[in-house]
């Protein structure tokens, strides 16, 4: 039973880079000693990507650089008119970098395996805040050991679970990449127990979006 499982989510091929990048998404909220960790993993992921590339040729994908020139030139001017965030910025141009140089460093095989593995963790997080809810508590994002969250999430109890994420809508966010492999290699029971998850978060983007990348 166990090992069908390890199979059908390819949990056996997770680990590398491509796990540091699925759980990027989580620990990028953290801190560690007054160190805001996504400025750290983020910068380190892509120096490890510049230095990892090979020449292996992968087709631009023209909406996903449509997206960065916008985003990247709207930004920019923004700084300027309404005094945007620098820092901010910075942020996104590694954020395009090494989601553009991924493609090229990448295995698809460890990437699917590490997106799942990071994806069915958090859902076991998620059934276990849902549980402390049916039983009439109230539930914040479950804390990672040795790293700090910020006093306003610790400090804030609701009864919407977000599993080790921020908030609902991150959780969401993040399964959309599971779900679209899910979706490519029609497991469609792995579809299903995405979506349901993200149902259970009570979050409007992740009713929305799931029935837009259903229907596409």
């Amino acid at each position: 039973m166990f090992r069908k499982i390890i199979d059908y989510l390819n949990l056996r091929q997770a680990g590398g880079l491509e796990l540091f990048f699925a759980l990027l998404m989580i620990l990028s909220a953290y801190s560690f000693m007054g160190i805001p960790l996504q400025v750290v993993l983020w910068s380190g992921l892509f120096a490890l990507l510049l230095f990892k590339q090979n020449k292996r040729q992968i087709p631009m994908f023209k909406p996903l650089v449509a997206l960065a020139a916008f985003v990247l030139v709207h930004d920019f001017i923004y700084l300027f008119i309404a005094k945007g965030n620098l820092n901010a910025y910075i942020m996104q141009i590694f954020y395009f970098g090494s989601i553009f140089m991924a493609a090229k460093v990448f295995d698809i095989e460890k990437l699917k395996g590490s997106l799942n593995l990071v994806a069915l963790i958090s859902m076991v997080g998620l059934l276990y805040q849902w549980g402390l809810i049916a039983a009439g508590g109230e539930v914040r994002p479950i804390q990672l050991p040795f790293l700090d969250m910020g006093e306003s999430r610790l400090e804030t109890f609701s009864v919407r679970p977000s599993s080790f994420f921020m908030e609902p809508a991150a959780y969401v966010a993040f399964m959309y990449l599971p779900l679209a492999f899910s979706l490519i290699e029609r497991k469609f029971i792995w579809t299903a127990a995405i979506i349901l998850s993200e149902f259970l978060t009570t979050s409007t983007t992740g009713l929305l979006t799931s029935f837009i990348v259903l229907i596409v």
